[in-house]
């Protein structure tokens, strides 16, 4: 290997390669161990090497020259980068092969250059970007779990299990001195909420594991997000049937609730809205004692609720802000694409129930699956369990707007 002394410039580097050069040609012509036809097969490989070196240098300059009339003072950074990266190149068993005419080829294949101070998309030359290298771009987070609404704990075992109230007679009364003192009896039944799994899998060959640079993290990034995707799914809408969570809009209030209410016919037809709507499920919650702390939306329509106007044309702007989160009378706006578009729920958290973890979500990674060892894969689980124990399914209101809408206005 040619000892290359670190240099600060980047016409250092082109005498460098011009040295190597006339090195090999000594080599030639002292008749090393090739024929001539052989030797000259060398340097033109290297000739060509150099061609494309010289390239990459012109452009690195052209580079410097425009960061320094955007007025920036990293030329010798820049240049320096270049430099050690063209030296770890040629610090490799591929070079060495190459001077010992063991190969007629050998390419600079990771001549990257790093950014030096602040650089904008804009700035970019069509090399600098060609010779970046990206990780894997993960897909987009959502930023808010259905979890995050409810409370969460702990279990043991296989299930969740309490006495749940069915029913019962008789009610405190006043009465006359003397009088029979009212009876009083309550109806309990046994209910199981077993804990279910929620898994995924990836089978991925060794050789993608080894040549995608940042696929591991990927994976145990995404299969994740997937996973808590399903859970969203599932706390919201699970049937209860197993392998199903019972989920929140089971055995909620609907619609169908607020015929014979105040809210029947409250509102003259047309003139209703978004709002409106969740007011009618703020209230029947209310009349049942409930304290709702949280909404759920749809993001879409917490945009249409944000630009709500009156016959004028005129912002109603029912939502108000604290802390950059969007609120109506005083109750939080939770938003998740995991809620329909045009739906919406309305509940007490405290009371609605509790989200029981019995095993937290894993990410391993398996050889022995199935032909992989034969095959040469990998397998990538990711996999919870837990169970969702609903206390008063009665906590939660739930429906589409256009349903609730049509029941305000239904005189």
């Amino acid at each position: 290997m040619f000892n290359l002394p670190k240099t600060e410039k980047m016409e250092d580097i082109k005498t460098q390669l011009e040295t190597i050069k006339k090195d090999l040609d000594g080599a030639i012509n002292a008749g090393v161990d090739a024929s001539k036809e052989f030797t000259q097969e060398k340097l033109d490989a290297f000739n060509e090497v150099l061609e494309k070196s010289n390239s990459s240098i012109a452009n690195l300059e052209a580079r410097v020259a425009e960061l320094k009339g955007h007025g920036m003072d990293d030329k010798d950074a820049v240049a320096k980068t270049t430099q050690e990266a063209l030296m770890k190149a040629m610090d490799t068993d591929e070079f060495r092969s190459f001077t010992k005419k063991e190969s007629s080829r050998f390419n600079i294949k990771d001549l990257r250059i790093k950014a030096a101070a602040d650089m904008t998309t804009g700035g970019q030359t069509g090399q600098i970007v060609d010779n970046a290298y990206l990780p894997i771009l993960p897909e987009v987070e959502r930023k808010f779990r259905v979890r995050n609404a409810l409370r969460v704990g702990s279990m043991g075992g296989d299930a969740v299990q309490f006495p749940d109230v069915t029913g019962g007679e008789g009610v405190p009364d006043a009465i006359a001195e003397g009088g029979p003192k009212p009876q009083m009896d309550k109806d309990f039944a046994l209910v199981t909420y077993p804990a279910e799994t929620i898994p995924g899998y990836m089978r991925i060959s060794n050789q993608m594991l080894s040549d995608f640079q940042g696929l591991s993290s990927y994976l145990a990034y995404e299969l994740p997000r997937q996973i808590y995707n399903t859970e969203d799914t599932q706390l919201l809408t699970g049937n209860g049937s197993s392998p199903n969570l019972y989920g929140l809009s089971n055995g909620a209030l609907t619609d169908a609730d607020l015929a014979s209410t105040s809210f029947d016919g409250a509102i003259a037809n047309g003139k209703s809205n978004k709002f409106d709507c969740l007011l009618a499920g703020v209230g029947i919650l209310k009349a049942r004692d409930y304290t709702p702390d949280a909404i759920l939306m749809n993001p879409q329509d917490v945009a249409t609720l944000a630009y709500a106007r009156d016959d004028n044309g005129q912002y109603t702007a029912p939502i108000i802000f604290v802390d950059n989160v969007p609120t109506i009378f005083g109750l939080p706006i939770s938003e998740s694409t995991a809620v329909s578009a045009g739906s919406f729920f309305v509940m007490d958290s405290q009371n609605v129930g509790q989200l029981f973890q019995r095993e937290g979500l894993s990410v391993r990674f398996f050889e022995q699956d199935g032909d992989n060892v034969t095959e040469n894969k990998t397998t990538v689980r990711a996999e919870m369990r837990e169970a969702f124990a609903k206390f008063h399914s009665d906590a939660c209101f739930t429906d589409t707007f256009a349903n609730v809408t049509a029941v305000i206005e239904a005189s």
